[in-house]
């Protein structure tokens, strides 16, 4: 919802929006519907290369910037302290507003997480949204935006005309975990689940997949982002999977000529799932090669 409003209110037709490659494809959709054209720029291993972005800045008006820097979707990697202080500074020099969605910030398992961009900027570039779904659970559909005051008074016209009423119920129990402190412990619990999960997800992949997956664990997020041998066919895998009963939704598979990966999401999967989905994959795995 939040990205929604926010490309509703700031975009026209034909404006320019910058991505990642790999991207989110429901941001990516969001975009489209707003008339925006949409330019993708590589991610490395520190995130969104600046290099692309200040080639593409020199050449063409920029309206938007989308990110996700904590954990980019869909490679987990984060973007460096080097690169969010060069976004920032090309973004004040040419003009372009940032989208910093943080979907998943407060799952970092294995050191503090880094202070989000918005935090150090002082020229009102950056858009900062968040969610509270994955800290409660997943009825909690409450998001929630950072941003400029009179952006934020644009966004809420916007919002009143889609939801008059809103939801006084769900913002009104959430402000009482938030003041109670509930919250926290909350999230605490959650912190300490998720990171089980990714170890154990982690364990079975170079258990059971090691000889043609290639992966890192990641610091935090709830997926694996892995590397599969060039020679597998993702769609053919996805079908054998199928008829195991195993679902590989197509959003989640990523097959070009430089790239066979699998986006692999452990959050909602107890080890009974975990063990019995690789173990699927592994099996529809051998019957295609």
């Amino acid at each position: 919802m939040s990205t929604y409003i926010i490309a509703q209110t700031l975009l026209q037709a034909h404006d320019l929006v910058i991505v990642g490659q790999p991207s989110y494809f429901a941001a990516n959709m969001i975009f489209q519907q707003a008339g925006a054209r949409i330019k993708s720029i590589p991610v490395d291993h520190d995130g969104i290369v600046i290099e692309a972005l200040e080639q593409i800045c020199q050449t063409h008006k920029i309206r938007l910037l989308y990110l996700t820097p904590h954990h980019h979707y869909p490679t987990t990697v984060t973007l460096s302290p080097q690169r969010r202080t060069a976004v920032l500074h090309l973004s004040s020099q040419y003009g372009f507003a940032v989208i910093e969605d943080d979907y998943d910030y407060e799952f970092h398992y294995n050191e503090a997480p880094l202070m989000p961009m918005a935090t150090v900027d002082y020229d009102g570039m950056v858009i900062y949204t968040g969610s509270f779904g994955k800290s409660l659970a997943p009825g909690f559909r409450t998001g929630f935006i950072v941003a400029p005051e009179n952006l934020i008074l644009e966004l809420q016209k916007l919002l009143n005309m889609m939801d008059h009423q809103g939801d006084f119920v769900m913002e009104q129990v959430l402000s009482d975990l938030i003041e109670e402190g509930e919250i926290h412990r909350s999230l605490k619990k959650s912190i300490k689940l998720y990171k089980e999960r990714r170890n154990y997800m982690s364990y079975l992949f170079a258990r059971d997949l090691h000889e043609y997956v290639d992966f890192e664990i990641p610091n935090g997020g709830l997926a694996l982002w892995t590397n599969w041998s060039k020679n597998i066919n993702l769609i053919q895998l996805r079908k054998e999977c199928a008829r195991a009963n195993l679902f590989l939704p197509k959003t989640i598979l990523y097959q070009a000529k430089d790239m066979t990966a699998i986006r692999v999401g452990f959050g909602n999967l107890n080890e009974v799932e975990m063990e019995k989905s690789v173990t699927i994959l592994a099996e529809s795995l051998a019957r295609i090669i």
